[in-house]
């Protein structure tokens, strides 16, 4: 499992990617300095996350720490949110608590999205259910 979020200076912006569903499989090239063509895996992230720059400006931003929560495929939120701390082959790791248990780092693991009509009943969220959180007007 691959999980990066990205941060760039300045500004430390995250970059939105393109959903790469669709691309398994294939490449996205890019080009060498020298004008040679690239398959190489700064080809992928340069090409299907506009706005990333150069390798020679990267610096590492905050490791984790980034806010997530859980929403349905109409868009609305679904019951749950985390702070998401890191990622392997298990899943991802994050930091949540609610009403019935402290704060705690734990796994989530892929599977079966929840259905919309369980939406904060109880459910049991996986890793696709989980999003990074933008705020809308």
């Amino acid at each position: 499992m691959l999980c990066v979020v990205f941060h760039f200076l300045p500004g430390n912006a995250d970059f939105l990617c393109t959903n790469m569903s669709s691309s398994v499989g294939k490449w996205e090239e890019g080009r060498f300095p020298d004008g040679g063509i690239s398959k190489e895996c700064v080809a992928l992230v340069q090409r299907v996350c506009p706005g990333v720059v150069e390798t020679a400006r990267w610096r590492p931003g905050t490791r984790g720490t980034t806010a997530i929560a859980t929403f349905i495929n109409d868009g609305r939120y679904c019951g749950h949110a985390a702070i998401l701390d890191s990622c392997d082959e298990d899943g991802i790791w994050v930091y949540d608590q609610w009403n019935r248990a402290p704060i705690r780092r734990r796994n989530y693991t892929a599977g079966r999205r929840v259905p919309a009509e369980q939406c904060g009943r109880g459910s049991v969220y996986t890793v696709d259910d989980f999003y990074t959180i933008n705020v809308g007007r």
